[in-house]
């Protein structure tokens, strides 16, 4: 879960987005990658510009979720409180524990988030953000069998090294060793 605290890239739609009515996204955050199997926290601020519900200055939102162009999860169809509360000239920041991501394919996909506006009738887009998310996964150690290997020569090669500036050249000789004299090869090399 760490990496939801550290690694946070930002983007921000501006009034000008399409859509863009009366309230807008301000900021959306989310960590980068996310992990297959792991839940993810996504925080999404909006800035209630210009909406208003029966001319109070309460309005009534909720958010869609469209992965890869489908529809992923809608707010208002798919929890039991189905919109939140956010005045007028005031902005209100949601947070959201995505936990569906052990179900998605591990590549990188394009999530669009949409904020609507919900007036008891009808409801109204007013804002939209997109963005590319790249889905991980956690390899095990079978899957990195190459890179063992590879470790274990590195170490192999780094001691080999270490003795040879210890013990100073390898010299190898021609003459055979003389057999009275167990020490009479090492003479013979140091010599």
């Amino acid at each position: 879960m760490l990496f939801v605290l550290i690694n946070y890239p930002n983007f921000t739609s501006s009034q000008d987005s399409i859509g863009a009515r009366g309230a807008y996204f301000t900021q959306v955050e989310y960590p980068a990658p996310v992990y297959e199997g792991e839940n993810s926290v996504w925080i999404l601020t909006a800035y209630n510009e210009n909406c208003t519900q029966n001319g109070e200055g309460n309005a009534s939102f909720f958010l869609k979720f469209y992965l890869d162009g489908d529809l992923w999860w809608n707010e208002y169809n798919n929890t039991d409180y189905k919109t939140w509360q956010c005045k007028k000239g005031n902005s209100i920041t949601r947070f959201y524990t995505i936990s569906t991501w052990a179900t998605i394919k591990p590549v990188v996909h394009n999530l669009e988030i949409e904020l609507y506006s919900y007036d008891g009738n009808t409801s109204q887009l007013q804002d939209g953000v997109s963005s590319s998310v790249s889905v991980a996964i956690h390899t095990g150690p079978g899957n990195l069998m190459i890179f063992s290997y590879i470790v274990v020569y590195l170490i192999t090669i780094f001691l080999l090294g270490f003795y040879m500036l210890t013990m100073g050249a390898i010299k190898i000789s021609s003459a055979p060793p003389d057999e009275d004299d167990p020490f009479a090869f090492y003479q013979n090399q140091t010599q």
